[in-house]
């Protein structure tokens, strides 16, 4: 656990002293691949569900159209 400490602190401060900009998004990425995945993973469930919901809220908005136009 210290190491992840250690490692996001170091890639702070390369992003702070970085001019470039695509070198600042590399920094970003390897923060982000360097986080927990469970994060991810919940979100992923998340959207899923997002999704699921909107769909069968499309669908009771289509039958209620089509048996009241």
């Amino acid at each position: 656990m210290q190491d992840e400490a250690n490692t996001g602190s170091t890639l702070d401060c390369l992003v702070e002293t970085s001019a470039d900009p695509t070198r600042t998004m590399t920094y970003c990425f390897l923060r982000l691949a360097s986080l927990d995945n469970r994060a991810f993973k919940r979100l992923g469930r998340y959207e899923a569900g997002l999704w699921r919901q909107t769909i069968q809220t499309i669908a009771a908005l289509r039958a209620i159209h089509y048996r009241y136009p």
